[in-house]
């Protein structure tokens, strides 16, 4: 075991959850909807069990992208946890034709309090009414302060 292994079972412990270093395709088939994980990606380090009697769960997932010159390793940490059933909500940066657009004038579909927000953000849902109570000023900026949202 791995002194990142060993800490890891160790945090493990403390929270009470289960730790297992490497995953079987088992799991891999049970998140197949999670889009941070891709076919040929890696599962390490997953935290099962439950904190504060909610059920969690809590793994990193990586994968290798090849440049020409040679690799880099991208790795995702996700959280997945029990969830009442909300409205579909997808929140992601918006590309290059999207923030010029908003340069040039082009209001948003659903705009919201934070120009910063809805210059960097975009917002799909089929319920704009959660969107915008989900989607507080506060809320807003702590996306914004975030340098990877999806």
């Amino acid at each position: 075991m791995s002194r990142a292994e060993r800490e890891a079972a160790q945090v493990a412990e403390r929270l009470g959850l289960d730790y297992r270093a490497k995953v079987d395709d088992g799991l891999r088939g049970r998140l197949e909807h999670v889009p941070e994980l891709t076919r040929r990606g890696k599962i390490r380090h997953v935290f099962e069990g439950a904190l504060d009697d909610r059920p969690l769960m809590l793994f990193q997932s990586s994968y290798m992208v090849y440049t020409g010159q040679g690799a880099v390793e991208v790795a995702h940490t996700v959280y997945v946890c029990a969830a009442p059933e909300w409205p579909l909500l997808h929140i992601t940066p918006r590309g290059l034709l999207g923030r010029l657009a908003a340069r040039l004038g082009r209001r948003p579909d659903l705009a919201l309090e934070s120009e910063q927000f809805n210059r960097r953000l975009k917002v799909r849902t089929v319920d704009d009414d959660f969107a915008i109570a989900l989607l507080s000023p506060e809320m807003q900026a702590f996306l914004v302060s975030k340098p990877s949202v999806r």
